[in-house]
């Protein structure tokens, strides 16, 4: 799938808003069942930009999180102890 810069730097500001790559596609204005195939590849241009936009904002969320839970808000640590748990078994494999 070849993209212009513009469509590169939509997919990645509308992956931040968080819509779904059906979403993207249809305002980006690229053919549906290509995106999610591009999405499938993860050293595609799509799946990075869209992975890149997506991140930003889960980091962005996750950080205020834990600066909630950091100020005793117990809702707060709960999902951050959820994140954590995920995150580290994740990480093992």
């Amino acid at each position: 799938m070849q993209l212009s810069q513009e469509q590169i730097k939509e997919i990645e500001s509308f992956a931040s808003m968080l819509m779904s790559i059906e979403d993207v596609a249809v305002i980006i204005g690229v053919d549906v069942q290509l995106a999610k195939e591009e999405f499938a590849d993860m050293d595609s241009v799509f799946y990075q930009s869209y992975q890149r936009g997506y991140l930003t904002t889960k980091a962005t969320i996750n950080n205020c999180i834990i600066e909630l839970a950091k100020r005793n808000s117990g809702p707060a640590q709960t999902e951050a102890l959820r994140i954590l748990k995920r995150v580290s078994a994740r990480n093992k494999g």
